[in-house]
């Protein structure tokens, strides 16, 4: 075998004898672990080159089953026990107090509710049978009538009906008249007057006077005057608080009284045409 020449593997001679084939078979057997082993070490590295950052990969772990949630059930503390009460036991009677107490009973069933009190309404004029005469003229014959408190009343009636004549009766100004009048549950008065406010149909200031002469006039006679109201007004007016009355027009001087009324905190108010001459 030496002196022949080596025959390479898969490449068997044709010539070759049986020992020959078998050291071939046997050559070929030791080669192929170390084949296998670099075939497999070659698809290792493969592999691992395929793999991210060199890594290993692992395979996926199963997550485990989600619980179910159980809200935190509220903490109720323990009832006191309440041992059961007696049935109430009717009284007896004998027959003849079973029918008193029968009736009694029947007599608060069907008295009647007690009623609430009603309240006073308040007037501020109470007028009863009020007549007036001016000379042989009567102006206002035989009226009545009753204003609540808190009302507002329009007077309506042409010229000469006694508009005039009852708006001045009611503010205690005329007393020659038949008949009873009550302000507020009061006769006409100065108690009457310190609680009732008069818009007259005429100036009665006279002329000399100043604008701010007639706020201080009212501030002095009136109590319940608001002095710094009335010059309020009087700029929102457009009067002139040093302009007197006589240099006024009819306009102006109307402006004037009517802010020196409506400056008082009085519980009624009497105006005789306040708007007449106002723009």
């Amino acid at each position: 075998m030496d002196e022949q020449e080596k025959i390479p593997v898969g490449e068997p001679a044709e010539d070759a004898s049986e020992l020959d084939v078998q050291e071939i078979i046997d050559s070929v057997l030791a080669a192929a672990p170390a084949a296998v082993a670099a075939q497999e070490e070659q698809d290792a590295q493969q592999a691992y080159a395929q793999q991210p950052y060199g890594q290993p990969e692992y395979p996926q772990q199963p997550y485990p089953p989600q619980q179910p949630y159980y809200p935190e059930q509220p903490y109720y503390p323990e009832q006191p026990y309440y041992p059961p009460q007696p049935m109430y036991e009717q009284p007896t009677y004998p027959p003849q107090q079973a029918q008193a107490a029968l009736q009694a009973q029947e007599a608060m069933q069907n008295a009647p509710l007690p009623q609430e009190p009603v309240p006073e309404r308040k007037f501020a004029f109470k007028v009863r049978n009020l007549s007036k005469d001016y000379g042989g003229n009567r102006v206002l014959d035989d009226i009545s009538f009753d204003i609540p408190a808190g009302a507002i009343v329009g007077l309506l009636g042409p010229n000469g009906s006694g508009k005039t004549t009852l708006i001045k009766i009611l503010a205690g100004l005329l007393h020659d008249h038949t008949g009873s009048i009550k302000i507020n549950g009061k006769t006409p008065g100065p108690a009457t007057k310190a609680t009732v406010a008069l818009l007259p149909d005429s100036v009665y200031f006279p002329p000399r006077f100043r604008t701010i002469d007639c706020i201080k006039y009212f501030a002095d006679f009136f109590k319940d005057f608001n002095k710094v109201k009335a010059i309020e007004f009087a700029a929102q007016f457009g009067l002139d608080l040093n302009q007197r009355i006589k240099t006024m027009s009819k306009g102006m001087q109307d402006k004037l009284q009517l802010l020196l009324v409506m400056s008082r905190a009085a519980d009624i108010y009497l105006l005789d045409e306040p708007l007449g001459g106002v723009d």
